[in-house]
C-alpha cells in the first residue's frame, strides 16, 4: 500500500474514472487500499479544464447522477438477496431471522439501506443485538446444528421422521413438524424418487407364479430377492449391477457388476450366493429374460430352491429390492461420475457394506439397520 500523500495525479484521476464508470467507493477502497473518505475527496475535487469552461454544473450533476445510480444498484442487489431469502416462506420472518440476515451481509452493504429494505427499525436491530439469547433460542441453535450434522452424516437422504428418531436417541425430544421447519430454514432437501411406469406382460410370462406372496419369510437367510440395474460410465459405457437381498432383514447378501447383462452373468452370481448361503429356500425376481431362462431355473431346481416371480408389469411384488435400487441410485450412484467399471464396483461395495447394511436405519425395521435387525431376530 502507498503511503499517505504519495498518490500522484494520474492515479487519482484513474480512481475517479473507475468510480464514474460504475465501480462503488467500497470496492475501490478494498481493492486499492484507499480510505473511502479520501476517494470521496478526489471525486469532489475532480473537475477537468473542459468542465470548468463548459458549464461546470453539468459535471456536478453527472457525478450526482452516478452516485444515485450506484445507490440504486446497491439497493437492487440487496432486494435480490432479500427475495432469495424470503422466497417460498409463507410466514412472516421473525426479528431474529432478519437480524441474522443483516449480519450475514453486514460488510457488503450499508446498514441503513439493509434495514430499510428488510423493513426493520434501527432501534429494534440494536435492541435485539444487546438482548441476551433466550433459552429457547439457544436450544433451537443446538438442535439445528445436530439436524444439519445428522443430515449430512447420512448422505443427505433422511427426512424429518428419521432425523427425529436419531435425535431422540441423543435425548433431544422434538416433533416431526419442528424438524421439518428446521430443515426448511436450513434449506436441507432430501433426494426424491422418480415415478415408475408400468408395462404389459406376454402370455408366456403369465404362466410364472409368485410364490413369495403366500410363502412369507419368518427368519433370516431363507427368502432372497434379486434384481438388476444399470449405471453409465465414461470409458466402459453401460455396466450392470445385480443384487441379492434378504427378504426378511433387507440385508444385501451379495452383488456383482458386469459389462453384459446376460444369462452367464446372472447364473454365475446366483450360483455364488447359493454357495455362500445354503439356507436359501426361495429366490424371487422379476420376469426378465435372464431370470426366466432355462439355465437359471435349472440351477435353482438343482439346489432345491423355489423359483418365484413378480406379477407381470407389477414391480410392487418385488418392492423391497426395488426400493433398495431406488435408494442406491438416489443416494450414491446418481451423485457420482464414473470412469470405469471398477469405479462402479467400489461405489456399490462401499454403499452396501459400509453404509446400507451397517449404518442406514429403516423405518420398516423399527429404525434399525439390517445387521442390527438380523442380530435382534436371531
Amino acid at each position: 500500500m502507498r503511503k499517505l500523500g504519495k498518490w500522484d495525479t494520474t492515479f487519482k484521476e484513474t480512481i475517479v474514472e473507475l468510480y464514474i464508470a460504475g465501480t462503488s467507493v467500497q470496492t475501490l477502497s478494498e481493492d486499492y487500499g484507499i480510505a473511502k473518505a479520501t476517494i470521496y475527496t478526489w471525486i469532489k475535487n475532480k473537475q477537468t479544464k473542459e468542465e470548468k469552461q463548459n458549464r461546470p454544473e453539468l459535471a456536478t450533476e453527472h457525478v450526482e447522477m452516478q452516485k444515485e445510480i450506484q445507490r440504486l444498484k446497491e439497493e437492487n442487489e440487496i432486494l435480490k438477496k432479500v427475495y432469495q431469502h424470503l422466497h417460498g416462506e409463507k410466514e412472516k420472518l421473525r426479528v431474529s431471522e432478519k437480524v441474522a440476515w443483516i449480519e450475514k451481509h453486514r460488510e457488503m452493504h450499508a446498514l441503513g439501506t439493509m434495514l430499510q429494505m428488510i423493513e426493520l427499525a434501527k432501534s429494534t436491530y440494536y435492541e435485539y443485538k444487546r438482548r441476551a439469547i433466550s433459552q429457547r433460542e439457544r436450544a433451537r441453535k443446538v438442535r439445528e446444528k445436530r439436524v444439519q450434522a445428522l443430515f449430512y452424516e447420512n448422505k443427505q437422504i433422511y427426512g424429518a421422521r428419521k432425523l427425529q428418531f436419531l435425535l431422540q436417541k441423543e435425548g433431544i425430544l422434538v416433533t416431526v413438524r419442528t424438524i421439518s421447519a428446521d430443515m426448511k430454514r436450513l434449506q436441507l432437501r432430501c433426494c426424491y424418487i422418480k415415478k415408475w411406469q408400468s408395462k404389459k406382460a406376454t402370455k408366456q410370462e403369465e404362466l410364472l407364479t409368485n410364490e413369495i406372496k403366500t410363502n412369507q419369510p419368518t427368519t433370516a437367510g431363507t427368502h432372497v430377492l434379486t434384481d438388476m440395474t444399470y449405471v453409465w460410465t465414461q470409458k466402459d459405457k453401460w455396466v450392470y449391477v445385480i443384487t441379492f437381498l434378504d427378504a426378511f432383514t433387507r440385508k444385501v447378501l451379495h452383488f456383482g457388476v458386469g459389462k453384459q447383462m446376460d444369462s452367464t452373468f446372472v447364473d454365475g452370481h446366483t450360483k455364488a450366493v447359493l454357495e455362500k448361503y445354503p439356507s436359501i429356500t426361495l429366490l424371487h425376481s422379476d420376469r426378465g429374460s435372464q431370470y426366466t431362462a432355462g439355465s437359471y431355473r435349472d440351477l435353482l431346481n438343482e439346489n432345491n430352491v423355489i423359483v418365484s416371480y413378480s406379477k407381470a408389469g407389477y414391480p410392487y411384488d418385488n418392492a423391497k429390492i426395488e426400493s433398495y435400487h431406488a435408494s442406491i441410485k438416489r443416494e450414491q450412484l446418481y451423485r457420482l461420475d464414473f470412469q470405469h467399471i471398477n469405479d462402479v464396483y467400489q461405489a456399490v461395495f462401499s454403499y452396501n457394506y459400509g453404509f446400507y447394511n451397517t449404518k442406514r436405519i429403516h423405518q420398516s425395521l423399527g429404525y434399525l439397520t439390517p445387521n442390527d435387525f438380523e442380530r435382534k431376530a436371531n
